[in-house]
């Protein structure tokens, strides 16, 4: 042996050994699961990392660690969409634009959250926590390879101090918090549950994740996409509105939102006019061809979106092409929320917008932290905690912050700006908290007698139990009060937003109902709540021409000479089946009839139909009685 040789660098000791076993069984794992989803993942560790930044620098190294100078007993990993992901021709998506709101104000609530812990000398006293969390891009092949790293981090402390004693670590990595997409937060999840590593989504919402069969160490603080398809049903029912249309994104988090609006609204007796799906290849053209079909039924002004702000903002794009402001009246989920992304420079066509968000939990003491924060700060440079900062604070005040050649202004601060703070920070800080709470019971259970952290926690952690206690954790949050239901579930509480000039304002609140829903639409503009329906009620002598088979739009048009439509009655067994309507002969003796036997009549040409025929009429009759009871 080499006399020189001092040993292995501890990354490369016994855990090394895992991590080849890991990242390949992993990845493995992970395919598998993804190939349910309709997708491809990387299946080799030397698959490409992501490029990216704004200047094109890798960026996987990156990561915000706190606290910083001070070695934590517990760490909490964490995963955010600090930048949108850019798609390429050829190989994996570059990281683009940065997400200010879904990003960096997430990231600074978990180290916020992080930070306060540590002063609370109730909540896990004698014990540090720190947090490492890193850069998704919204793309899951990334994330899961962060999420190798939190694996390989939970798994060091199993090192044995004979095969490798400079690795054995008095911190680990404990639990996972993220991610904000559905579509990431699966994948994530279907990795971790492999090591027993709990996992808690401030932001992801798809009723998928409810399946613990699947999904056993994922919980969440926000409720399932179910609960607000929900409430954007009982919104348009309480606009009085029998059709709409529906648009939602490709993915998991657009398509599952749709489908339960659209049992919803079938359950509700609301038309759907009709569906479209945005997908990641659609371009302006598609776009235009989407407003087009909406202007095409002028009387249809309700649009029922499930979209990512990206998604939405390109509709609002195509409908100033079309230069069909005050056309529609769109009805957005949380994804669009009170962001103002998704209107910026388009205020005039989304105005009367409904969105919906999560319910409103003002926190002043994040906003006076967030923006008090300065690139200079804190431990001298903010970049040494928030890697991205200078990325943030350069964008916001469209200035550089290179070295000798700095163009921000010294004075610049973010309380000057009238910042809006992401609605899911309330949900990061609950989050972090909710994992705080788990953990400060198992200590409780564990190192009853002990300041600090005992062996039982330090070197035989488990994943298991600290699962089985975060879904038992109740405690009074930012959002109000905090707990799971058996599906790992945060409640479904939600505000209901319209807006007006280029303002949201606050009209409704659900809680497995609307209420306080007097300001819906009342006191808009014109005063007046608008409608939306399929087709006016046909008068006597015109007949329903459908739009296509399946559909429950039609148009009105004459009946031929002779032939006529009166009221629900069936005064004749003649149907003109080519049209797929209820147009009947009716000679001028047969008006005369008494309604005594226009009844008989009826019951008796009923019987003559085909079967399809009748379950179409009392389908419409049925439509029709609810449309007047609406």
């Amino acid at each position: 042996m080499d006399p020189n040789f001092k040993g292995f660098r501890s990354r490369f000791c016994r855990s090394n050994v895992f991590r080849g076993v890991v990242v390949n069984f992993a990845l493995f794992i992970s395919s598998l699961s993804s190939l349910c989803f309709g997708e491809i993942v990387a299946t080799s560790p030397n698959y490409p990392t992501i490029q990216g930044g704004p200047h094109g620098e890798r960026m996987f190294d990156k990561s915000a660690k706190f606290p910083v100078g001070i070695e934590a007993d517990i760490i909490l990993g964490g995963l955010f969409p600090i930048h949108n992901n850019e798609a390429t021709q050829l190989g994996p998506p570059k990281c683009g634009s940065l997400n200010a709101e879904r990003g960096i104000h997430r990231l600074e609530a978990m180290i916020f959250a992080v930070d306060r812990i540590n002063k609370d000398p109730n909540l896990l006293s004698n014990i540090t926590l720190g947090m490492s969390a890193y850069d998704t891009c919204g793309w899951y092949t990334r994330a899961l390879e962060e999420s190798l790293e939190f694996v390989m981090k939970s798994l060091e402390n199993k090192a044995t101090p004979t095969s490798c004693e400079s690795a054995l670590k008095k911190n680990r990595i404990v639990a996972v918090v993220g991610a904000a997409s559905s579509a990431v937060s699966i994948q994530v999840a279907n990795l971790l549950r492999l090591f027993n590593l709990p996992q808690i989504s401030y932001a992801s919402t798809t009723p998928d994740l409810s399946d613990k069969s699947k999904y056993d160490f994922f919980v969440r603080t926000v409720p399932p996409d179910n609960y607000q398809a929900r409430a954007m049903v009982d919104v348009v029912r309480r606009l009085k509105w029998t059709s709409v249309f529906t648009v939602n994104s490709e993915g998991i988090y657009g398509e599952r939102g749709i489908r339960e609006f659209t049992n919803g609204a079938k359950a509700a007796n609301i038309c759907i006019a009709g569906s479209f799906k945005i997908e990641g290849t659609s371009d302006e053209t598609s776009i235009n061809a989407i407003i087009a079909e909406f202007l095409r039924h002028p009387n249809v002004r309700g649009v029922v979106l499930f979209c990512t702000d990206i998604d939405s903002r390109s509709l609002l794009e195509g409908a100033q092409r079309k230069n069909a402001a005050g056309s529609f009246i769109w009805v957005a989920s949380d994804y669009w929320g009170t962001r103002t992304k998704p209107i910026e420079g388009l205020e005039k066509y989304a105005e009367g917008a409904i969105t919906v968000s999560l319910a409103e939990a003002p926190y002043p003491s994040f906003k006076t932290y967030f923006t008090s924060l300065k690139p200079g700060n804190r431990t001298g440079n903010r970049s040494v905690i928030n890697p991205w900062f200078k990325e943030f604070w350069e964008k916001q005040f469209g200035c550089s912050l290179k070295k000798n050649k700095t163009s921000c202004p010294k004075d610049s601060n973010l309380a000057s700006h009238n910042l809006r703070i992401d609605d899911k920070v309330p949900f990061v800080i609950d989050a972090v908290y909710a994992v705080a709470h788990g953990l400060d019971a198992m200590y409780k259970r564990l190192c009853p007698a002990q300041a600090g952290l005992c062996p039982e926690m330090k070197t035989k952690f488990k994943g298991k139990l600290l699962r089985d206690l975060l879904f038992n954790v109740t405690f009074t949050g930012v959002t109000g009060p905090v707990s799971f239901d058996q599906n790992g579930n945060g409640p479904g509480r939600y505000d209901i937003y319209r807006l007006e000039g280029g303002k949201y304002t606050k009209v409704a609140s659900w809680n497995r109902e609307l209420y306080d829903a007097t300001k819906l639409y009342h006191g808009s503009r014109n005063g007046t709540i608008p409608s939306s329906h399929c087709g006016s009620p046909c008068s006597v002598g015109f007949q329903k021409v459908y739009d296509r088979e399946g559909s429950c739009c039609w148009t009105c048009m004459p009946c031929q000479e002779n032939h006529y439509v009166e009221g629900n009655f069936l005064p004749s067994c003649y149907i003109a089946t080519r049209l797929l309507t209820f147009c009947y002969h009716c000679c001028l003796r047969s008006q005369a009839i008494s309604c005594l036997l226009k009844i008989l009549i009826r019951e008796s040409c009923l019987r003559e139909i085909p079967e399809p025929a009748v379950r179409f009429q009392r389908r419409e009759n049925a439509h029709l009685a609810q449309n007047q009871r609406n």
